[in-house]
């Protein structure tokens, strides 16, 4: 039985994604994967020639597109590079040029990444043109049975011939979109990096058109999955998709971000993915601040103990900052993902034990239980003198790792419990 290539393309920094999924689902039939570092996005599998492959890997979720492997060729650097692409394709059109002589109609796409002095306008017009001569089939732009690629990624050219017909990752097929939603492709990225998995609540509560939410009910059609925003407008839109999809899994309210307790119990969401507002077309630095504060303290309360958030952000300091400041979160991952001219930010953070204040409390324990025994300078100079020696005992090396980002460093005695509690510090 011989084999075939493939090339599936993804969003540049979630091929590792997409080459575990493509290893899952085509499973044994798979002889070979290869990430090529060199090409953003993409995953070359050789696959058996077998007749459902083409149908497992349009199932693919993690994938944009597919297409039937012809050549990977090196971009000419020339004035006229496309033109010198065509050239160089038509030298030898029968192992460069993708097969299309039994299409009725043709159209030619190309998707490009990096500086160019070209557009992809220009690439499918003058590769379009070659192809039409050499197989005397017409081109046609829309209802066209056969979809020729000509991918231009940095200073590498992927030609093929594409399995499917619309992207994958427009499989939802939304009633109602938002400028600013991510496609299905990302969201399954989002939700397989921050671990989601069967049995688990998931939140979303910047739910937009509902693409993570609806991603996540139809991967997981026995969980609960809740999606909130602030308008109602959005929230009947995102509704309208999940009832197309004939979704039932999908609980859509209108709520605020900073309040997610008014939608759903304290510490019953397991799993918090979401693509908030990214402020490059509105919002001042001050008012992204405050939504990312006021959303983070408002799923310190929803979220279980060890539960995650996922989230893209573009500008993402301040939601950094107060993760880090609170005590309470732990980051898991910061990773660029790219969608469109832009690189936000994958960050995923896990809900912790809160360290911050439960170190506030034994503090104010201690200098009660000192005011009892003296005025209010000896309280205070005891609680200096208390710090002095943890900062000693931990410069002797007297302190040991505690897990989850915290760190013992040396034991008081605390007065009435006849025991040793260690002394906790939040470090990240």
């Amino acid at each position: 039985m011989g084999l075939q290539r493939f090339a599936i393309f993804t969003n540049p920094k979630i091929e590792d994604v997409l080459e575990s999924e493509v290893q899952r689902v085509l499973h044994a039939h798979a002889h070979k994967t290869e990430v090529r570092p060199d090409i953003e996005g993409l995953v070359i599998v050789e696959v058996e020639d077998v007749p459902a492959v083409c149908d497992m890997l349009c199932a693919i979720r993690s994938a944009h597109y597919v297409m039937r492997l012809t050549a990977i060729l090196d971009l000419p650097q020339t004035t006229d590079a496309v033109q010198a692409l065509v050239r160089h394709i038509m030298e030898d059109p029968v192992n460069r040029l993708p097969d299309i002589s039994k299409a009725e109609f043709f159209r030619v796409r190309c998707t490009r990444l990096g500086l160019h002095s070209f557009r992809s306008h220009d690439v499918e017009r003058e590769v379009g043109e070659a192809a039409h001569e050499y197989h005397k089939i017409p081109a046609k732009m829309r209802g066209a049975t056969t979809i020729l690629r000509v991918d231009v990624i940095g200073d590498k050219v992927v030609l093929g011939v594409q399995i499917h017909g619309e992207e994958l990752s427009k499989r939802l097929h939304p009633e109602f979109i938002r400028d600013a939603s991510i496609r299905p492709n990302v969201a399954f990225a989002m939700l397989h990096l921050a671990g989601y998995g069967e049995g688990e609540v998931l939140m979303d509560p910047f739910v937009g058109s509902g693409t993570i939410a609806l991603e996540a009910a139809v991967r997981f059609p026995n969980n609960k999955i809740i999606g909130i925003d602030r308008s109602d407008r959005v929230v009947k839109g995102a509704r309208a998709n999940a009832e197309t999809l004939g979704l039932t899994n999908v609980e859509l309210t209108t709520a605020n971000a900073r309040n997610l307790k008014s939608v759903v119990a304290r510490s019953s969401v397991d799993c918090i993915v979401t693509n908030p507002p990214w402020g490059i077309r509105i919002g001042k630095n001050e008012e992204m601040e405050d939504l990312y504060r006021g959303f983070l303290a408002s799923a310190t309360e929803v979220l279980k103990i060890g539960g995650r958030i996922a989230c893209l952000l573009v500008r993402w300091e301040a939601f950094l900052h107060h993760c880090r400041s609170s005590g309470r979160w732990v980051v898991k991952m910061a990773r660029p993902i790219r969608t469109g001219e832009l690189n936000p930010v994958l960050f995923i953070v896990e809900r912790v034990e809160d360290t911050m204040w439960n170190n506030i409390k034994r503090d104010i324990f201690v200098l009660v239980g000192d005011a009892r025994k003296g005025d209010g300078v000896t309280t205070l100079e005891s609680f200096k003198k208390q710090q002095v020696a943890v900062a000693d005992g931990a410069a002797s090396g007297e302190k040991e790792e505690a897990g989850n980002g915290h760190e013992v460093e040396g034991e008081e005695a605390v007065e009435g419990e006849g025991a040793m509690r260690p002394r906790r510090r939040f470090s990240q």
